[in-house]
């Protein structure tokens, strides 16, 4: 009504192969008239120099399929068709290694993560210095510089000892099974929708995150999906973006 939409797709994979990390070179300019505005390069010179372009940033993306496991922390078969996603992001001088699947209901929200890691310990005395995952949310996508109710941070170590972070992050709140395994440990983890109804469709903010800790109590490393700041603890702005969808199947 006030305007109009473009939506542009450039096959951009015949340039150069397309994966997480990949860094585009790119500016985007609007005409209005005779005026011309753009994204990055304040002289308006894109069609003649490449200078001051932008850069994108390829980032990774997940669909979350409808399903409803049981919370036992076994690999069920309500988890096969879910996209198993892979843990890249790392800080410090992390051994563990891991992923991590997903799905949704009308109740909660789920993830099941498989963890390889040669030595598991919960000598930190701090929850975050222990061998453990952890789960952010912002429910309603809001991408927030400080939490709000819906935002939450839930952390579950190898032997299921659940911390929080969120004024409605709490143990009411999550359902939550660890099991060891003989390379490491797996988690599987119910979060309860927080005055949200979830539908088909709907955006959500997402970030997993799997800490390493050590014999001495420190925390050597984090592995985690999205976010290379390590802020994700006090801003929802720097979690991924997540996709409720029906099914895979449904989808193609």
């Amino acid at each position: 009504e006030n305007g109009y939409r473009a939506i542009v797709t450039i096959p951009a994979e015949k340039l150069q192969p397309l994966t997480v990390g990949t860094v585009i070179a790119l500016d985007v300019v609007v005409f209005d008239n005779d005026i011309q505005m753009s994204w990055n390069d304040l002289t308006n010179a894109q069609a003649s120099d490449n200078k001051y372009y932008g850069e994108f940033v390829c980032k990774p993306y997940i669909e979350v399929t409808r399903g409803t496991p049981e919370i036992d922390g076994i690999f069920e078969e309500e988890w096969i068709n879910t996209e198993q996603v892979p843990l890249t992001i790392t800080t410090g001088s992390p051994k563990a290694s891991g992923t991590v699947r997903a799905m949704w209901d009308d109740e909660y929200l789920y993830a099941y993560f498989q963890v390889s890691d040669p030595e598991v310990s919960k000598m930190g005395l701090n929850a975050h210095e222990q061998d453990s995952v952890e789960v952010f949310v912002d429910q309603n996508n809001e991408t927030s510089e400080i939490y709000q109710e819906d935002d939450s941070q839930y952390r579950i170590n190898f032997e299921n000892e659940a911390s929080f972070n969120g004024v409605n992050c709490t143990a009411a709140n999550l359902r939550s099974a660890a099991v060891r395994t003989e390379t490491g440990y797996n988690v599987e983890l119910g979060i309860k929708w927080i005055g949200v109804g979830p539908k088909v469709g709907d955006f959500l903010g997402l970030e997993f995150q799997i800490n390493d800790g050590a014999s001495d109590g420190s925390r050597i490393g984090t592995v985690s999906w999205y976010d290379e700041s390590g802020m994700g603890y006090q801003r929802p702005s720097v979690f991924g973006t997540v996709k409720l969808i029906e099914s895979q199947e449904n989808q193609e």
